[in-house]
């Protein structure tokens, strides 16, 4: 792109093509969007320096880079290859915004050594199949904006709860561990559950699993799902 307006520039047209032209509009738009949703995952200065909440809101730009893109070529069918892909992954979106999105009223944090264990009601629609999967929540008490992904596992004593462990072992992690200084109970928002790579472990009989620290917690819910089903 940035060669196309060098080109344009050197023959005068630069105007004409990319700012009275769908193609060179567009173009420039993508031109714009791909390094500010590249760069601060790539180069490890920027890394360092941006927070990865702000780095993974950027990434929803991504939706304009697509429109922009599926508008670039108007004379080929790449609108309608782009626009389909984009139109899957804003329906999934939204699926996943109003229908699998639970709020659970009063979940109960507990701290214990260097890692804080919830313990939630099931809300209702809520299904955890096999071995539990993981969601992403959002502790709202914490940041309203930040949605971070923890391995679900069956309550072992009521099946009608389930838990996670998150380890202290970043910025939000460790607010939270600060946070919960005695047993509470506080509003926390659920999105999931999705499938995780231990939803296999169902179809065999000899397992070894081998986990350390709060990693267990996918590994528990393969015990409690295999105790369930053998």
């Amino acid at each position: 792109g940035l060669w196309h307006m060098i080109r344009w520039g050197v023959q005068g047209n630069l105007r004409n093509l990319l700012f009275d032209n769908q193609t060179g509009l567009t173009g420039l738009v993508s031109l714009v969007i791909t390094p500010i949703v590249v760069w601060p995952m790539r180069i490890r200065w920027l890394r360092q320096r941006v927070s990865f909440e702000i780095r993974k809101r950027l990434h929803y730009l991504s939706w304009v880079w697509a429109a922009s893109i599926a508008f670039h070529a108007p004379q080929t069918d790449i609108v309608y290859i782009i626009g389909i892909s984009l139109l899957i992954y804003l329906v999934d979106w939204f699926y996943g915004v109003f229908v699998t999105t639970f709020l659970a009223p009063s979940a109960r944090f507990v701290r214990l050594e260097s890692f804080v264990m919830i313990r939630v009601l099931k809300p209702e629609g809520f299904q955890m199949k096999g071995s539990g999967g993981f969601c992403y929540l959002c502790v709202p008490w914490i940041s309203k904006l930040e949605w971070h992904a923890f391995s679900a596992f069956k309550d072992p004593f009521d099946k009608d709860y389930i838990c996670f462990c998150i380890s202290d072992a970043g910025d939000w992690t460790h607010k939270l561990h600060q946070a919960v200084s005695e047993p509470i109970y506080r509003r926390l928002w659920i999105y999931g559950p999705f499938p995780s790579p231990f939803e296999t472990a169902k179809d065999n009989d000899h397992i070894i699993s081998i986990a350390s620290g709060v990693g267990i917690t996918p590994a528990l819910s393969v015990i409690h799902s295999l105790a369930d089903t053998r």
